[in-house]
């Protein structure tokens, strides 16, 4: 899935060349971010690059031991 998303979406440094980590959406970090940061309006671009996917992972909680948090440990 993170070739796909940095071959489709172009997602390779500028100066480096060098491919860039690509992976799951995380709205556990996003929501804390929301709050940190009293955002008011979200813009998500590049949504064609997941036309290609049959799954779009989106990571909802953390896994800690037995345990998922949906707060940042």
């Amino acid at each position: 899935m993170g070739r796909h998303l940095s071959k489709v979406g172009h997602e390779f440094g500028s100066v480096t060349g060098r491919a860039r980590r690509c992976g799951w959406f995380d709205a556990v970090a996003l929501r804390r971010s929301i709050v940190h940061s009293s955002v008011t309006g979200l813009a998500i671009t590049k949504l064609d690059v997941l036309d290609g996917l049959d799954v779009i992972r989106v990571c909802v909680g953390y896994r800690i031991g037995e345990k998922i948090v949906a707060e940042p440990p």
